[in-house]
């Protein structure tokens, strides 16, 4: 239990310190000074490769691999692929089915109603 603690606290820390919020309790939290040097060592080597399964002890762990790339591509967490681009020779179609994804998400957002009407929608239903 000690173990899979400690790593959703990693996990936590790692969503903390990738914000860009200012309010005292995330900045408090994004302090790599509070972060597991698990999480500090993890991070260093994704600056330079992709998370991959094997940088997880499979029974510890509470959040997938796939959550860890959620977190820091979603949050524009920076990977220098440059060294290691000759692994991913479909670069540049990955590229354009990530724009084409971005855009039915833009263009999604236009049909979806503002936060609080959705909201008192929902609650003049029940």
């Amino acid at each position: 239990m000690a173990g899979r603690f400690e790593r959703i606290v990693s996990f936590l820390k790692l969503h903390y310190g990738l914000t860009k919020r200012d309010e005292p309790y995330w900045r408090d939290n994004a302090d790599p000074a509070t972060w597991p040097q698990a999480l500090r060592d993890l991070l260093a080597q994704w600056k330079h490769r992709p998370v991959s399964r094997f940088d997880f002890l499979v029974d510890l762990e509470t959040f997938l691999p796939s959550s860890y790339q959620y977190i820091l591509y979603g949050m524009n967490a920076a990977t220098d692929f440059a060294p290691i681009k000759g692994r991913y020779g479909e670069a540049a179609l990955a590229r354009q089915s990530f724009a084409k994804v971005a855009e039915a998400a833009r263009e999604a957002l236009k049909h979806l109603p503002p936060h609080r009407q959705l909201v008192e929608a929902y609650y003049a239903r029940t």
